[in-house]
């Protein structure tokens, strides 16, 4: 059910038994399955006590910049290896920060990423959560916080002209993402994407919540982000369920 956004998860004798959405909607449950941070799960279980997922800082969660962008096909070489490229820009530094970037191009033969003559590039890099907030709230704050949007640009461009040296003289379209745009489109608490760093197989998050029948899935468990990541976690969840 599309454009159905899920506001309350109504509980009965310590389980979810339906959930509620903000048109009015209700379903019955026999087990919840939550695409979710744990902060936005913990909303909607309105009727139970908070559980150690709400002690958690959300710091401890990755957020992300993004660029998104269309191009001519020519700032495409047609020898081009590959359509993914991570690029690090300055190995002895920390990753992040646009000093750790990941390209992704839409391949030359689909037509539903671009226009003919076209091409639509994905860009992304970690990022703390916490200091594009603190601008973006800030009632002084909005010019430092698009100088920040600007500088994380730059950056990003620096490492994608790494692969496709041309890209600035082709540029046809850009959208700049932060984790306040990711909160935005997405209601993920803070703009968080990414999931928790994974630090230790004994402190990875599972599937399960304190609610017997309601599961987490997506980046928020292990094993964490990218498609193969929160697929697998996905699966450790029906095996569970």
């Amino acid at each position: 059910m599309y454009r159905q956004e899920v506001n309350r998860i109504e509980m009965q004798g310590g389980r979810a038994v339906a959930v509620h959405t903000h048109r009015g909607g209700r379903w019955e449950a026999d087990a919840v399955v939550a695409n979710l941070t744990p902060w936005n799960l913990e909303s909607l279980l309105t009727d139970a006590k908070p559980s150690a997922h709400a002690a958690v800082h959300p710091g401890a969660m990755w957020g992300a910049f993004m660029l998104y962008l269309g191009v001519e096909a020519e700032a495409i070489p047609a020898d081009l290896a590959c359509d993914h490229h991570q690029i690090i820009m300055d190995p002895t530094r920390p990753l992040g920060e646009g000093n750790s970037v990941f390209v992704s191009l839409s391949p030359a033969w689909d037509s539903t990423r671009a226009p003919a003559g076209k091409r639509a590039i994905t860009v992304s890099t970690h990022t703390a959560i916490a200091p594009w907030w603190e601008l973006r709230n800030n009632p002084g704050g909005q010019a430092y916080y698009e100088a920040r949007q600007q500088d994380y640009r730059e950056r990003l461009l620096q490492a994608v002209a790494r692969v496709l040296p041309t890209i600035r003289q082709h540029l046809a379209l850009e959208m700049p993402g932060t984790p306040v745009t990711f909160q935005k489109f997405t209601r993920r608490h803070l703009g968080m994407v990414g999931g928790f760093a994974q630090h230790s197989l004994l402190n990875a998050r599972g599937p399960a919540t304190r609610v017997p029948n309601v599961w987490l899935v997506g980046d928020s468990i292990f094993p964490g982000q990218s498609t193969a990541g929160v697929t697998l976690g996905g699966l450790l969840s029906l095996i569970h369920i």
